[in-house]
Parts: structure tokens; C-alpha cells; sequence
């Protein structure tokens, strides 16, 4: 199965073809398929966000939808939206990314004293005009996107705050490491975000 798929995707690509060709080895390993599926993803969505960067009216909504899978796990499905130089509508789904990090997050600010001191400080260090980082609201939709900006406007302060937390051996420093390596794990969370033209 996974060499077809292999072998169905270097049809396509004329290069990816060659390479399989002449390459010796099989690289089907769990870690070496995720990363390749990994950056295949990141150059879609970097195919999108310049299709969107040419138009000469740039016109784009960002559409997200949050639902919880069996396991009880907070998940959030992005869509992007746009209109083409000919008024022609196209949707393009990006994925669906867990979202746990980011309510994790705020329930470890609302509940730790020494997290919300060390944030604070390194955050208005850093923007003076941040916002306040919160757990997602189950019922409001409308904060949803409130505390996932709140996040990744805040992500170099967010992770400094959590290294500096994550020594120890209290239930916040293992908390902290947790969410610290969930954070390491999804930092294209933030790249698709950044890569979109903003206004």
C-alpha cells in the first residue's frame, strides 16, 4: 500500500520519480512518511497562500470549525476561502489539528501562580498590547479564535515561559513539559497563520 502510494504520487513528479529510481533505500519508516507528509502539507498550503498574495484584490476568510472527536479530543478544522481574478469562489481545506495544546495552555495560566508571573513578564517584554491567554470557551465560538491568536501572537514568550517552567518536580513543571513538547511537535500551527497576507 505505502509503495503504491509512493509510486502513484512520482507519476506526478517527474523528479520524485527519478529519485525513487536511483535511490537505495526504502525510507518507509513511520518518522520518515510523517515528515514527508509533513512537508507536502507545508508546500500546499504555501502553493495557497501565494495564489491568495497574487490577486490583485486580495479577498480571503479564514473558516474554522471545532468539534470533538470519540476519544473526547477538541479538534479544529480549517478552510480557507478566496476569490480568483475571474470572481470564481475556490475552498481549500488545510486539515484538522488537534487543539488541546492551546486549552491545555490556559488552564495551566488560570491555575498557576508562578506560570502567569514568568508569562506576564516575558510577554509584555515582548508586546506590551498582548492579550490575555485563556482556555477555549466549549460554547462561545467567537473566543475560540480570541485565544488561538492570543497564542500565536505570544509564541516565543509562550515557549520561554514553559522552558523556564518545566524544571522540577512538582505537577506544573511536568504539566509545563508536557505542553512544551506538544508545542515543539506543532509548530505548523503557526506556520500556516504566518504564511496567509495579513490586513
Amino acid at each position: 500500500m505505502r509503495m503504491k502510494t509512493r509510486q502513484g504520487k512520482a507519476e506526478d513528479d517527474v523528479l520524485l520519480a527519478k529519485w525513487l529510481q536511483r535511490s537505495q533505500k526504502e525510507y518507509i519508516s513511520p518518522q520518515i512518511q510523517n515528515e514527508i507528509l509533513s512537508t507536502m502539507s507545508n508546500n500546499i498550503v504555501i502553493g495557497i497562500a501565494d495564489t491568495i498574495r497574487d490577486l490583485p484584490v486580495i479577498q480571503y476568510a479564514v473558516i474554522m470549525d471545532g468539534t470533538q472527536d470519540i476519544s473526547g479530543q477538541e479538534q479544529e478544522s480549517i478552510c480557507l476561502r478566496y476569490v480568483d481574478n475571474d470572481l470564481k469562489p475556490h475552498e481549500e481545506f488545510i486539515g484538522i489539528d488537534s487543539l488541546d495544546w492551546v486549552n491545555q495552555l490556559g488552564v495551566l495560566l488560570s491555575h498557576s501562580g508562578k506560570f502567569k508571573a514568568i508569562h506576564a513578564a516575558m510577554a509584555h517584554a515582548e508586546n506590551p498590547s498582548c492579550t490575555a491567554i485563556k482556555p477555549l470557551c466549549p460554547t462561545r465560538w467567537t473566543v475560540r479564535g480570541k485565544a488561538i491568536t492570543a497564542v500565536l501572537s505570544q509564541y516565543g514568550s509562550v515557549l520561554a515561559s514553559l522552558q523556564e517552567m518545566a524544571f522540577g518536580a512538582s505537577n506544573t513543571a511536568s504539566t509545563a513539559n508536557g505542553l512544551l513538547g506538544q508545542f515543539r511537535k506543532g509548530k505548523k500551527k503557526k506556520f500556516w497563520v504566518s504564511s496567509l497576507p495579513h490586513q
